[in-house]
């Protein structure tokens, strides 16, 4: 587990359960659920997300704390402030930068370790029908392919809005039956 992470790109459902297995793996490492915080770079100021870092967690043995719409970190001293903070980070404490962008200022990429950026595209055609096929098969529901082309065309390609409507339809069909494109 890292101190500070990147997660930048479209696609949100795999953000999404990049973030859930994070917040396992710190509840694992602290012995209890993280204290979590989440921060809007339109709505907080830099040097209050430091603040926050740098103070020790009141409620739990570790502090996680999200900073969403980190692209928009682009004062140099914002920018120094946080390198600075990267390469000494506080104890306990990880720090997720989340940007729908496929990266932030490289200054700030530059001093983390490449495995703590992590970018989530948008899936291919052939990756979505996948996905779908197998979120039904897991349900023990079979889908007929007329039927998952017709589900691409009415959703969007992204897995979280993806199971939110596969997980809808999957309510109407009880187990081992089979979905047509009717």
């Amino acid at each position: 587990m890292h101190a500070v992470y990147v997660l930048g790109g479209p696609e949100h459902g795999r953000r999404i359960e990049f973030i859930n297995k994070l917040k396992e793996d710190c509840k694992k490492a602290w012995m209890e659920a993280p204290e979590e915080h989440s921060l809007y770079a339109q709505n907080t100021p830099l040097p209050v997300l430091m603040d926050l870092l740098l103070n020790g967690s009141l409620f739990s043995r570790g502090k996680l704390v999200f900073y969403f719409g980190a692209d928009q970190i682009k004062a140099k001293s914002d920018i120094q402030n946080l390198v600075a903070y990267i390469r000494n980070p506080a104890e306990s404490t990880v720090l997720v930068l989340v940007s729908d962008s496929t990266g932030i200022d490289k200054t700030i990429e530059s001093a983390m370790p490449k495995e703590a950026k992590k970018v989530f595209w948008e899936l291919s055609a052939a990756e979505m029908e996948a996905w779908i096929r197998d979120f039904f098969k897991s349900r023990n529901i079979a889908i007929q392919p007329a039927a998952v082309s017709s589900l691409l065309d009415l959703v969007e390609n992204n897995t979280e809005a993806m199971k939110t409507e596969c997980s809808r339809l999957a309510l109407f069909f009880p187990a081992s039956s089979s979905i047509n494109e009717e």
